[in-house]
């Protein structure tokens, strides 16, 4: 059964991700200004301040990217998206209103977890988008299927080893490991 393509949902996921990667980069520039008014302290110490808030900001998104993943699959991808733009939302008037450093980080602490929605995104591009897109995209030379990239990684004897064949290769050869072009030696 060929799945119906859906523009409107299309449209609500790039916005979605554009409000995602404005909130990232909005802030850059407010954080040092931000930082010395908050602390009272100069531009170094700001900047150590802001690397450890980027940090955070970043070290959520990695934790918490499959917990969003998983919880997309449990209720459903709008439902997750829309409380991922609620909790950005209230991370912006956190941030907007926050009184102390430590406001600043329990601010980019939610931004990185409600951000970790761009794998929530592009799953919900794969659900509507139609399924002879989906096939011809993943039937390019340079995509690997997951079984096919590992099923000889850890045999030791495997001639046909992708490891194996990356080492024994010339290296200046530039060809895809999945390219049908490429001879295994």
């Amino acid at each position: 059964m060929q799945r119906e393509f859906k523009s409107g949902a299309l449209i609500f996921i790039f916005i979605t991700i554009l409000l995602d990667v404005i909130g990232l980069g909005i802030i850059i520039p407010v954080f040092p200004a931000l930082i010395m008014e908050l602390t009272g302290e100069g531009l170094s110490a700001a900047s150590k301040y802001g690397g450890l808030l980027m940090f955070s900001y970043a070290i959520m998104q990695f934790l918490f990217a499959p917990v969003m993943g998983m919880l997309s699959d449990k209720f459903g991808r709008r439902p997750v998206l829309l409380a991922a733009l609620t909790g950005f939302g209230l991370d912006y008037l956190l941030q907007g209103f926050a009184p102390t450093l430590g406001w600043l980080f329990i601010g980019r602490i939610l931004a990185g977890i409600t951000g970790a929605s761009f794998t929530t995104a592009t799953a919900y591009i794969a659900d509507i988008s139609p399924g002879s897109v989906i096939s011809s995209r993943s039937s390019t030379p340079v995509s690997l299927s997951r079984s096919n990239s590992l099923e000889n990684f850890g045999s030791k004897n495997s001639s046909n080893s992708k490891l194996t064949t990356l080492v024994e290769e010339d290296p200046n050869d530039l060809t895809p490991i999945s390219s049908p072009d490429c001879r295994h030696k």
